[in-house]
């Protein structure tokens, strides 16, 4: 039998007498950041060459996809340990698109404003991350 409580971003699921605490990370504003992360990246990739869509295409999209989902993934672990693996990942991930993004835009892809306005949102994304990182480490 389970059952399954929730407080604030924190789930708690009770299983067979055991005490499972997992965060909801649709609930997290990082989460929600690097989905949005996500969607600036689709929106910019969906005007890339045709010629880039099994190169740079593609790995961007797939760096992009990457930062909300291992968020997602990590907040399902067991420990805040194993989330904060999954969050390194997703900062990771983030410096991947960074990279690409300027790649994109050095080819002509991008502007530099739209470079900048995702830039701005991938930075703002870090810094936010990786207070949270630095929260979940004081409660381990």
């Amino acid at each position: 039998m389970a059952w399954s409580f929730e407080l604030g971003s924190i789930n708690l699921q009770i299983e067979n007498g055991t005490n499972m605490a997992k965060h909801n990370f649709k609930k997290l504003e990082i989460w929600m950041a690097g989905l949005e992360i996500s969607k600036m990246i689709y929106t910019l990739t969906d005007k890339f060459p045709q010629r880039e869509q099994f190169a740079l295409t593609t790995q961007l999209n797939k760096s992009g996809v990457s930062i909300p989902s291992n968020i997602a993934e990590g907040s399902f672990r067991t420990t805040n340990k194993e989330f904060s693996r999954f969050i390194d990942i997703s900062l990771g991930s983030s410096a991947e698109a960074e990279t690409q993004l300027v790649i994109a835009e050095w080819r002509g892809y991008i502007t530099s404003i739209q470079l900048r306005n995702v830039l701005d949102k991938i930075d703002s994304f870090q810094k936010r991350t990786i207070v949270f990182k630095e929260n979940l480490k004081r409660k381990q």
